[in-house]
């Protein structure tokens, strides 16, 4: 989320004209590339925490 504001921050700012296209394309491409890196970490980290439970739930359903 807080991305997001800074997005819609730097967006006012470009369009209030404090702030140059140039500067503002290069600080929205950096914002949109660290939320794909917080996606994406988001994501493996998900998995790492469903594989294990996953690997629980089949021990549970079938025991020795």
């Amino acid at each position: 989320m807080e991305l997001d504001r800074l997005s819609i921050r730097i967006y006012e700012n470009n369009v209030a004209e404090r702030m140059s296209n140039e500067r503002f394309a290069m600080m929205s491409q950096n914002y949109k590339n660290e939320q794909a890196q917080f996606k994406a970490e988001v994501q493996k980290s998900q998995w790492e925490i469903e594989v294990p439970e996953q690997q629980i739930d089949n021990m549970a359903a079938y025991p020795i």
